[in-house]
C-alpha cells in the first residue's frame, strides 16, 4: 500500500581497502553479507514513500544487512570432486548459507565443516567466477580439521568439481587453483602435517581436544619429536638439555667418573616421558635419551 523506494549514490575513492570488493559481491551478486559505507562514501541518500519517511538528498551511514534466514539457507549440498580419469574422488556434504542474486550475476555461500566457500558466477559469460575458500578450525576435532584441510587443498589443486542441491546437480566446473600462491601452499602444507601430528599425538595418549587456535613454533617441533617417537624414530630434542636423576645410595668407581670426570656418554630410561603442549601435560610413556657427552652438576 505504501511503497519504499531509496536510492543511493556513492564515491569509493579514497575508501578503505575492500570497500569496493563488498560492494561488487553484494550489489553485484547478492552476497549474503553485512555491507557498510560510511557517511564519507555516500554521496547521496534519497527514500520515496510516505511523507514522514521521506530524506532527499541527505548524507548518512548506509548499513545493509542480508535477509534473514537467507534464501534457500539450511538446504544440503554435495561437493564432488573428480579425479583425472574424471571419477568420483572424495565428495563432501554441508549445507547452503545463502543463494544470492544481484545486477550482475549469482553467488552461492555453502558451508562444510571448518570450510566455507562462496562462489559468484556472473550473467556475462566473459566474466569469470571468482571462488572464495576460507577455513576455521576453531573447535575442530583433529579428524573434523583434517576434514576440513583436505576440502581446502582440493580447492587450491584447481580440481574439477560438481556441487549438488538436495541430490540434483546444481554447478560444474573447476576450481581457479592458480589464484594461490607458492606461499598459500606452503602454509597449508605446514598447517596440515601439524594438525595430523596432533592427530597421531592425541590417539597415543588417549587425550582429545580442540586444534588450539594459536600455536607457538616451540609446539611445532614438540608435536613432531612426539609423533616420530611414537612411530619408533630416533629424534633430537633441542628442548631437553637436562636431566634430573635420583641416586640410589650405592656406590661404584663408575658412578664416580661420571660425577667427578670431564663427561660422559650416558643413556637414561624415561618411564614417564611427558610431552608439555599448550598448557597440557601428554603421558607418551616410556622413552630413551642418550647423550654423548654428559657432564653432572655439583658433581663433588
Amino acid at each position: 500500500m505504501s511503497p519504499i523506494y531509496f536510492t543511493v549514490r556513492s564515491n569509493l575513492r579514497g575508501a578503505e581497502p575492500g570497500l569496493a570488493a563488498a560492494v561488487r559481491r553484494v550489489v553485484g551478486f547478492g552476497t549474503a553479507e553485512e555491507l557498510l559505507l560510511p557517511a564519507s562514501a555516500v554521496q547521496e541518500l534519497r527514500v520515496h514513500g510516505p511523507e514522514w519517511l521521506r530524506i532527499d538528498g541527505g548524507i548518512a551511514e548506509v548499513r545493509m544487512t542480508p535477509l534473514s534466514p537467507a534464501p534457500g539457507e539450511g538446504r544440503r549440498v554435495e561437493l564432488v570432486f573428480l579425479n583425472g580419469s574424471g571419477n568420483v574422488g572424495a565428495v563432501y556434504e554441508g549445507t547452503v548459507r545463502a543463494l544470492g542474486k544481484g545486477r550482475l550475476g549469482r553467488s552461492l555461500d555453502l558451508q562444510f565443516t571448518g570450510c566455507r566457500i562462496t562462489i559468484c558466477h556472473a550473467d556475462d559469460a566473459s566474466v569469470k567466477t571468482t571462488v572464495n575458500c576460507a577455513i576455521d578450525l576453531t573447535g575442530l576435532s583433529c579428524g573434523d580439521a583434517l576434514q576440513a584441510l583436505d576440502l581446502y587443498g582440493h580447492v587450491m589443486e584447481g580440481s574439477v568439481f560438481r556441487l549438488r542441491l538436495n541430490g540434483s546437480e546444481m554447478a560444474s566446473g573447476r576450481f581457479p587453483g592458480a589464484e594461490f600462491s607458492r606461499a598459500d601452499y606452503e602454509r597449508h602444507a605446514r598447517l596440515r602435517l601439524t594438525v595430523e601430528d596432533l592427530h597421531i599425538v592425541q590417539q597415543h595418549t588417549w587425550h582429545h581436544f580442540a586444534v588450539p587456535s594459536e600455536l607457538r613454533p616451540a609446539d611445532w617441533m614438540l608435536l613432531r619429536i612426539a609423533r616420530l617417537l611414537i612411530e619408533g624414530h630416533c629424534v633430537a630434542n633441542p628442548f631437553l638439555t637436562s636431566l634430573t636423576m635420583e641416586l640410589n645410595g650405592e656406590d661404584s668407581p663408575v658412578l664416580r667418573s661420571i660425577l667427578l670426570g670431564n663427561g660422559a656418554a650416558n643413556r637414561a630410561l624415561l618411564t614417564n616421558f611427558t610431552l608439555p603442549f599448550d598448557n597440557r601435560e601428554l603421558p607418551l610413556g616410556a622413552v630413551h635419551v642418550y647423550h654423548p657427552h654428559v657432564q653432572a652438576a655439583d658433581g663433588e
